[in-house]
């Protein structure tokens, strides 16, 4: 039984047109799509990650929390299910991925494309205009996330030509494109791990941290989770699928209301509990990260009890983060908080 996906892909090769198969197959089962290790790697002890409040091992359900149905409409049973091609590919005459293949399991741009617009989707680009076979079978390699070397296309791969705006002139070269041109991340905030119920879907914010590897300030996001009593959140770089052909503002980084209100209170707040509609609500704007972010960024967390008729359960759990977590990230440094803080 442990050999069928391996017997599955050699006899794919054989029916199916080579135009799908134009990057090696055997790839495949190292991916990431695969092996989903992306999630296991951010949850483990070792990183830092959630099993440090839950004290579980995850679980091969939990790596597929976001997995509905294949291409051909199936219903995934988690259980039992492997990755194969079918979860993108339909088996039709063309084998052609459409973004429905893609949102049956990535939620997370569903619930982007709902609340942002974005340049590329108003043009009528779809997923795989961006997202290669390199990216969807892998490069050979076994990963641990997207982060490493899993995505082929870059903003510049497209844009050869840059007009140089002040902007860029400015920064020289020190920003990632998503620093400016990514308007809004969106995230599912605040996942009660012992129901698994999801509060609220927050955006109208990005997070600005460096790079680990570009060392280049990009866009990044965060998550939240609780378990009994205990809170947990992430931070990690993500460029949103909210992309705008115009940058931002000076003035919406520089001196801006999050930096202000760090600069005063030692605090950076990203969440806040908000009573009458009873969710956390996301504070909003270009939220920098310090280089003391362990102890300055805060946000409020949320717990669900389904015994209570009120805010349909939600209620205030605490003010305050028990471990955070941030992955393939660096803090903005001193000198970068302190360029911030001009006036532009």
């Amino acid at each position: 039984m442990k050999n069928i996906p391996g017997l599955f892909l050699a006899l794919a090769m054989l029916v199916y047109p080579a135009g799908i198969f134009s990057q090696d197959p055997a790839n495949f089962k190292r991916s990431l799509h695969y092996t989903r290790a992306g999630a296991e790697y951010w949850y483990r002890m070792e990183n830092g990650g959630f099993e440090n409040l839950t004290k579980m091992e995850i679980s091969k359900d939990c790596m597929n929390c976001h997995s509905r149905e294949n291409a051909r409409g199936n219903a995934i049973i988690h259980d039992k299910y492997e990755p194969s091609c079918f979860d993108c590919h339909d088996g039709g005459p063309k084998n052609s991925v459409n973004n429905q293949a893609c949102l049956n399991c990535h939620s997370h741009q569903t619930a982007e494309f709902s609340v942002t617009n974005d340049v590329h989707r108003a043009k009528g680009m779809i997923c795989i205009d961006c997202h290669t076979k390199y990216d969807m079978h892998g490069n050979g390699s076994e990963l641990r996330s997207l982060y490493e070397g899993s995505i082929e296309k870059t903003c510049e791969t497209c844009h050869e030509n840059i007009k140089q705006s002040v902007s860029h002139t400015v920064h020289n070269g020190s920003l990632d494109c998503s620093a400016c041109h990514v308007s809004s991340q969106v995230t599912c905030f605040n996942c009660h791990f012992e129901s698994g119920k999801i509060n609220s879907g927050l955006y109208g914010y990005v997070l600005l941290a460096r790079n680990s590897y570009t060392k280049k300030v990009q866009a990044a996001n965060y998550m939240g989770l609780t378990f009994k009593d205990r809170t947990f959140l992430v931070i990690g770089p993500y460029k949103a699928h909210s992309v705008t052909k115009e940058g931002r503002k000076c003035s919406d980084c520089h001196n801006n209301a999050a930096l202000q209100k760090y600069l005063k209170t030692g605090k950076i707040n990203l969440t806040y509990w908000d009573e009458q509609s009873g969710k956390a609500a996301a504070v909003k704007g270009v939220i920098p990260v310090p280089g003391d972010w362990k102890k300055a960024i805060t946000a409020d967390f949320v717990y669900y009890d389904e015994s209570k008729l009120k805010n349909n359960g939600w209620s205030l759990l605490k003010r305050g983060i028990d471990k955070i977590q941030m992955m393939f990230l660096e803090p903005l440094d001193d000198k970068s908080i302190k360029k911030l803080n001009l006036k532009h």
